[in-house]
């Protein structure tokens, strides 16, 4: 149920005082919500009906971020983040960054000790925990300013708490230790300094390509880190994504033919040739992780350009295929690539509303391309499918940002309609696309003529 505080007709005429401290109320739920909370606290008891049905449960949920400087309570705080839809959590995460700044002001030191203190033991218990603390860092990174005792107290220990995430913690929150350990070294100042290289495994043990290549993954990690950190390395880091990914497995694709034409089927020949497919999903795998960065660099950088980012994730929604004879791994590594480019670009969009524009006619072309129909390895099929997905879930998430008038949305009809045909070999990644897009735009009005509810399985029942 939306907070929007209701007028005086449909609450029962309230006072005048009491609607002007719901007003403020809502005015702050966002921004500061611990000051909308105390306005909240303060009304007059009773607390109006009206009020109470829209502002109660959204305030329990604000209150709980008192809860973080108590250690018996901070780990029911992180089980109940979890809990919460998006936009509490935001909420309480606000919250909590203002329980922060309170405790400095009161200089409550021994407490925003035992928070810092605190941040490493938890994100070694699980995923929960990981994605609070991640988040914490996140709305920190974004603060205009942060009091020195919080950085030295709080930051810093959520620091080292973040680069354990970044080596050993799940898949799941890597983008987002990414994004908060860059946020956290940003307010702390010196990056570079303060997050050195990790020294190279020298004792010999484990397999040497394994270990090769988990060295190469927290040396891009960190050149991700940096560039959401500093606006220098930012730049740096900029650069090093504008070679077009074609033109690099253009040059691969050519090592490839040279390969095969000038040896046997040979023990060697299979050698190169497995070099050249691992470099190929390097390449993939790499390009994929340093864009999916993009839009935390953006919103953790005021002077950020917006247009060259926005450029950089365009033209990586270039058509790329992989070859008929490819080992299973390089079709996965194709199909991956695109799956991150367009969860990277829904992303962008959802954090910068008006960006939609800009990606319409790219997205539009790829709904397009889509195949119809899918067949091969199950492994290959599966990762096409995500793939499929991802591209309708983004141009759904374009349609609704963009009003009415969109090439994407004409792309999206034509595919919808196409639904209730049988066809053999089908690309179920349509029908799972559509059937976890289309219910959050059937019921809008100016969407009206997307499709025939009649004649597809996603209308509402």
């Amino acid at each position: 149920m939306s907070e929007q505080l209701p007028t005086k007709q449909a609450s029962g005429d309230p006072s005048a005082e009491v609607e002007s401290i719901g007003r403020l109320i809502y005015a702050n739920l966002d921004e500061q919500p611990l000051v909308a909370l105390s306005k909240y606290e303060k009304l007059p008891q009773p607390i109006d009906s009206a009020l109470a049905e829209r502002f109660s449960s959204v305030m329990e949920v604000i209150a709980t971020a008192r809860s973080i400087g108590l250690a018996a309570d901070r780990e029911r705080l992180v089980q109940r983040y979890a809990s919460y839809r998006r936009r509490d959590q935001k909420r309480l995460m606000a919250a909590i960054v203002e329980h922060l700044f309170i405790l400095e002001a009161g200089q409550e030191w021994s407490t925003l000790h035992e928070i810092g203190r605190s941040a490493e033991p938890l994100v070694l218990e699980g995923t929960i925990q990981q994605q609070f603390f991640c988040k914490l860092a996140n709305t920190l990174g974004v603060r205009a300013s942060v009091p020195g005792p919080v950085i030295r107290l709080v930051v810093r220990p959520m620091i080292c708490a973040l680069r354990v995430v970044l080596r050993v913690g799940a898949e799941t929150t890597r983008d987002a230790a990414i994004e908060g350990l860059g946020a956290l070294l940003k307010l702390d100042g010196h990056p570079e300094t303060r997050f050195a290289p990790d020294a190279p495994n020298e004792d010999g043990l484990g397999n040497p390509e394994l270990n090769r290549q988990y060295a190469a993954r927290l040396d891009r990690r960190r050149d991700m880190v940096l560039a959401v950190a500093a606006p220098a390395l930012r730049d740096r880091y900029v650069d090093s994504v504008r070679e077009p990914i074609e033109k690099i497995l253009a040059a691969l694709r050519e090592q490839e033919k040279l390969i095969r034409a000038n040896g046997e089927n040979t023990e060697e020949q299979a050698r190169n040739l497995a070099s050249v497919h691992a470099n190929i999903q390097t390449a993939l795998y790499g390009r994929a992780d340093r864009l999916r960065i993009l839009p935390a660099v953006l919103r953790q950088s005021d002077g950020a350009d917006a247009k060259d980012l926005v450029a950089l994730l365009r033209a990586a929604t270039v058509r790329l295929q992989s070859e008929r004879n490819d080992p299973t791994a390089v079709q996965i590594a194709y199909a991956r690539y695109q799956e991150s480019v367009f969860r990277t670009i829904d992303v962008a969009m959802r954090r910068s509303t008006d960006a939609w524009e800009r990606f319409d006619k790219e997205i539009a072309e790829t709904v397009k391309r889509i195949p119809r129909t899918m067949a091969g390895p199950t492994a290959v099929c599966n990762a096409r499918i995500r793939a499929t997905v991802a591209i309708l879930r983004t141009a759904m998430s374009l349609v609704k940002l963009s009003e009415d008038a969109s090439q994407t949305k004409v792309e999206l009809s034509s595919w919808v309609k196409k639904l209730g045909k049988a066809t053999p070999w089908l690309n179920l990644g349509i029908v799972e696309g559509c059937y976890r897009g289309l219910p959050d735009i059937l019921d809008r009005p100016k969407h009206s003529g997307l499709l025939n509810r009649r004649s597809t399985c996603c209308s509402r029942t």
